[in-house]
């Protein structure tokens, strides 16, 4: 996924030979270190992320720690519509 690079080698004999390798194998992508991820999108170029845990982070813990309330509210919700397709 994260794309193929080619490798152009000049034989002694003057002749060119063309390979083709992954940027990155399976097992490097694996094994990356915990604070970096790779991040893919669509059709985009991946990124590189540098990552941080979540216990590390102060605003994160923080969030952990707040108790929430499991109070449901009743809300007026929009009346959905069956539409028929053929008629648009």
């Amino acid at each position: 996924m994260l794309g193929k690079e080619i490798i152009h080698e000049l034989k002694w004999d003057g002749k060119t030979q063309e390979r083709e390798r992954n940027l990155m194998n399976a097992d490097r992508v694996r094994t990356r270190p915990r604070d970096n991820a790779i991040f893919l999108t669509s059709n985009q170029e991946p990124i590189l992320l540098e990552t941080q845990r979540w216990f590390e982070n102060k605003q994160f813990s923080k969030l952990v720690e707040k108790k929430f309330t499991s109070s449901i509210y009743k809300r007026d919700l929009p009346v959905f519509q069956r539409v028929n397709l053929t008629e648009i």
